[in-house]
């Protein structure tokens, strides 16, 4: 019989499933609480450009290309799944995604809805005021991007064995194994 966990073990469990080579970046603000969620990723349904196509992001595999802001191809390297459950995302309602809906951050950008982790970065297009790089949560608030709380949700994380950005609904995200 399986021994229930509490929220503190979930979280530590998620860290360990995700071995020691990979942090998530963390946004550069005072310390999150310990109910923060540090982990990036994407929703299922953001397309992915590869040699082949969008790519749902729930179908790429191993050795799969995917293109990167440079020209490059680079193969997929390691993929992972993280499923949250409603007690979880109510408990740790930082935990929610954030919701990019098209044409939000440019007349064609992104392409479709992306749900995306709040800390998640990712490259804003060049006539967006502020920095270049942000994470999702900074832009909470600014073309009806928002927190879209859930009843259950998975994100969906990759690398390419090396930083890169990719494009995902035409934005460019940065992924990496550290």
């Amino acid at each position: 019989m399986l021994q229930p966990f509490d929220d503190e073990q979930l979280l530590e469990n998620i860290r360990l499933k995700l071995g020691p080579d990979v942090v998530a970046p963390r946004p550069q603000r005072p310390a999150p609480d310990t109910r923060s969620w540090t982990l990036p990723g994407f929703g299922g349904k953001a397309r992915v450009a590869t040699s082949f196509g969008n790519l749902p992001i729930e179908a790429l595999r191993l050795r799969d290309p995917v293109r990167t802001q440079s020209g490059k191809y680079l193969k997929v390297q390691w993929i992972d799944k993280i499923q949250l459950d409603a007690k979880f995302l109510s408990l740790h309602p930082k935990s929610n995604p954030i919701v990019i809906p098209r044409a939000s951050l440019d007349r064609q950008l992104p392409i479709s809805d992306v749900l995306v982790s709040p800390v998640q970065t990712l490259k804003l297009p060049r006539h967006t005021s502020g920095t270049s790089t942000a994470y999702a949560e900074s832009l909470v608030g600014r073309g009806y991007i928002a927190r879209k709380p859930q009843n259950g949700f998975t994100y969906y994380l990759f690398h390419c064995g090396e930083p890169a950005c990719v494009n995902i609904e035409g934005l460019w995200f940065d992924v990496s194994p550290e």
